[in-house]
């Protein structure tokens, strides 16, 4: 495992998706830190193939890492290198042909690590290709940053990879290892595998995970009703405080379990069938909570819910794929949230941690955010809205 810098640390709060080279133990060894959302972390580890590319525009070493999870819809994430001990690190890495690499989740839990090494060819024309303008002082993101960002973004998007100047390393990635996580609550404590098999679990575990700071009293995991003679499940999380209550139902992805390269139209299809299911279950739950049925803990405990304001319902899923048409799904938001007068939503882990970061962890505010979100949404008659945490206030 991996403890990254104050800067790092601060940079990984802010962006949803990055890359560092970094120096570790003092400067003694390298490291190759990838934050990515969980899909795309399982993925890698499932053996989908992983390439990094640099190219200089208008003086600035971009770069771009592709993930192979689909082949026809690979991910892709860019940046700039902008710190001297980043550059640095990054001549170590390639003149050694290898580093470890450390992926961190949503959360910045660092949840797994590896091995990869580099092409030698590859490598040395990197290290030739840098090495013609090193970066001696700090570049401040500012708008000639992201325009040279922009630009290359483009002559990615364009099917210029081959171009000359853009240089390609593919990794070989060697075994795995999976971070054991224990995040402790008040009334539960949940274990974090990236690894684990049952991904239902795990992304309900998480979810948990990042919510019990801010419900630390009135968390709970599978709560149970009884409605006649039988008792079941009524949600997979609630929570409540005094303005509220929140409803959540999460459904992953299983990439695990699927195949390693798993078509994007297949994704797609997977996705919506999830929402639609969820949406269901909530609808289902929110009425049991809005005739008063009485919720319970696994340990038989009943648990208070403020039934006075209208409900948080919430889909969770482990990413939300933007590239379709979502009208069907936004469509039955809108009949699930005139049939019980409540706020129903559709947020990925990403999103759900972005809101309550943007919060700062505090239940009123995530409500608040929650509401907003659902009005942006119904003014864009869409059920995808990105929320974005301020970014750190020093550009260097």
């Amino acid at each position: 495992m991996h403890m990254p810098s104050q800067r790092i640390h601060k940079e990984m709060y802010s962006e949803n998706a990055s890359l560092w080279f970094t120096l570790a133990n003092g400067g003694s060894e390298t490291a190759i830190l990838l934050k990515l959302p969980t899909t795309s972390l399982k993925s890698l580890m499932q053996g989908c193939r992983l390439e990094i590319l640099f190219d200089r525009i208008a003086g600035y070493i971009c770069w771009c890492v592709r993930i192979y999870d689909a082949p026809e819809h690979p991910v892709a994430v860019t940046g700039v290198i902008r710190h001297p001990e980043e550059f640095d690190a990054l001549l170590r890495i390639l003149s050694e042909c290898s580093a470890p690499l450390f992926l961190y989740n949503e959360m910045d839990f660092c949840v797994a690590w590896s091995d990869v090494i580099f092409d030698h060819t590859a490598t040395r024309k990197a290290s030739v290709f840098l090495n013609e303008a090193p970066l001696i002082s700090a570049v401040p993101f500012d708008a000639k940053t992201s325009s040279a960002l922009d630009f290359f973004d483009s002559q990615l998007e364009q099917g210029h990879s081959e171009n000359a100047q853009i240089i390609s390393m593919l990794a070989t990635v060697g075994p795995w290892t999976s971070a054991k996580i224990a995040v402790a609550g008040v009334n539960d404590l949940k274990r974090i595998d990236v690894s684990s098999e049952d991904e239902g679990y795990a992304l309900e575990a998480i979810t948990w995970s990042a919510l019990e700071s801010v419900f630390p009293l009135s968390l709970h995991h599978s709560p149970k009703v009884t409605e006649g003679s039988k008792e079941r499940e009524l949600i997979d999380i609630v929570a409540s405080y005094q303005f509220g209550a929140f409803l959540i139902e999460a459904k992953d992805l299983s990439v695990l379990r699927a195949k390693p390269q798993r078509t994007h139209s297949r994704r797609l299809a997977t996705l919506r069938s999830h929402i639609s299911k969820a949406i269901g279950q909530l609808k289902a739950a929110a009425k049991s909570v809005q005739e008063g049925v009485e919720v319970r803990t696994q340990d038989g405990n009943v648990i208070p819910l403020n039934r006075e304001h209208p409900l948080h319902c919430i889909v969770l899923v482990t990413e939300f794929i933007e590239d379709d048409d979502w009208e069907q799904v936004f469509n039955e938001l809108c009949d699930a949230w005139t049939e019980r007068e409540c706020f129903f939503h559709v947020l990925d882990l990403r999103e759900l941690v972005t809101l309550l970061k943007i919060g700062k962890g505090r239940s009123t505010h995530f409500d608040y955010m929650l509401m907003e979100r659902a009005k942006v949404c119904i003014k864009h008659n869409t059920p995808h809205v990105r929320s974005r945490v301020a970014a750190p206030a020093s550009n260097q």
